[in-house]
């Protein structure tokens, strides 16, 4: 669909896609499919190539530049009382190689990310404890090294977002 509600294209797809995501410069469509990353072409819905095998995915996101992407999979307890593990999963795109493996427990699944601007830093937010207790993470998206956490005492549902110039967060 364009902005205006007028349909473009119509791509079916032979599987179930649990994701969907646009290449920054629009020329690519990403599926999540079967534990996959498909690359289609965004006009045609051609297959280019699959990428990322991996466990099943829960969410993707594309880093402004194109280079990194982040995919998050939640792995569930067997006990209610057990954190859920939110596996994020940091990929260069340019190699299709996994970067970085970073671990998340939160008790109640609620989970966000954002990359910054520049395409260096990753945040991650997560709800420890029924949304009243957030953390927020920052990493080096290259090395995966945790540059600075936060716990926010507040009742809200866990979402970031970092400003264009990469000084400010906002949860």
């Amino acid at each position: 669909w364009n902005i205006n509600g007028d349909l473009l294209n119509t791509i079916t797809l032979d599987t179930a896609a649990t994701q969907l995501a646009i290449s920054p410069n629009g020329n690519h469509l990403y599926t999540a499919e079967q534990g996959k990353i498909v690359i289609r072409d965004s006009q045609t819905g051609n297959f280019i190539h699959d990428a990322l095998n991996s466990s099943m995915f829960s969410k993707i996101k594309f880093s402004r530049n194109g280079r990194w992407v982040v995919t998050i999979n939640s792995q569930y307890p067997k006990q209610v009382a057990e954190p859920h593990k939110q596996i994020v999963k940091i990929w260069d795109m340019t190699t299709e190689e996994l970067i970085n493996t970073i671990n998340c427990d939160t008790y109640d699944g609620y989970f966000s990310t954002e990359i910054s601007e520049d395409g260096k830093t990753l945040i991650v937010t997560c709800a420890e404890i029924f949304g009243n207790n957030i953390k927020t993470k920052v990493y080096d998206i290259e090395s995966g090294v945790l540059l600075n956490e936060k716990r926010n005492l507040v009742a809200v549902f866990p979402s970031c977002a970092i400003s264009p110039n990469n000084e400010n967060i906002i949860i």
